[in-house]
């Protein structure tokens, strides 16, 4: 038989031949959309989709002397954004560090950083983006991304409080 867990978009899916209760190598697997391998020792071989849809995936060789056909449906991916570091105060006009990054707390590249309709910051290559506000009050800023490509993006949001410049 041959058996998968449930497939996401641009994430590795390991699709494996068994026979007898036991893994079997040197197994063609082939899938509608022109991915094959053969399975190696382990009775697996690896394919990554690049788009959400149904496919459907063969396994040809010598068990049960028949093909197995499988039908996935391979699922959009969720990126949860979350502010890993943000001030929770700032001085009017002082440039803040934040930090955005997904659920694994990788840092995430060009997300940009909203205060209402605007547009404040974008993070970098490290996730890291540079605040600033003038006007003193609390400001909810919101790390928020296009879902593109079969892969959704959840937002976060959190409010810095900006208070009046101390002058020593």
């Amino acid at each position: 038989s041959l058996e998968t867990n449930d497939p996401s978009i641009k994430e590795p899916v390991t699709f494996r031949v068994i026979g007898d209760g036991e893994a079997i190598s040197g197994i063609s697997v082939t899938t509608d959309q022109g991915h094959s391998g053969t399975t190696d020792a382990n009775g697996e071989v690896t394919f990554t989709f690049e788009t959400t849809d149904s496919i459907s995936v063969r396994a040809d060789g010598e068990f049960h002397h028949r093909s197995d056909v499988k039908d996935i449906s391979v699922a959009p991916k969720t990126i949860s954004l979350q502010f890993a570091a943000v001030p929770s105060q700032l001085e009017s006009g002082e440039e803040g560090r934040i930090r955005v990054t997904d659920q694994q707390g990788n840092g995430m590249e060009s997300v940009p950083i909203m205060s209402g309709a605007d547009q404040v910051a974008r993070t970098n290559a490290s996730g890291v983006a540079t605040i600033s506000f003038d006007n003193t009050g609390q400001h909810q800023i919101e790390a928020t991304a296009s879902d593109t490509d079969g892969i959704k993006y959840d937002s976060d949001s959190t409010v810095i409080d900006v208070v009046a410049t101390t002058i020593e």
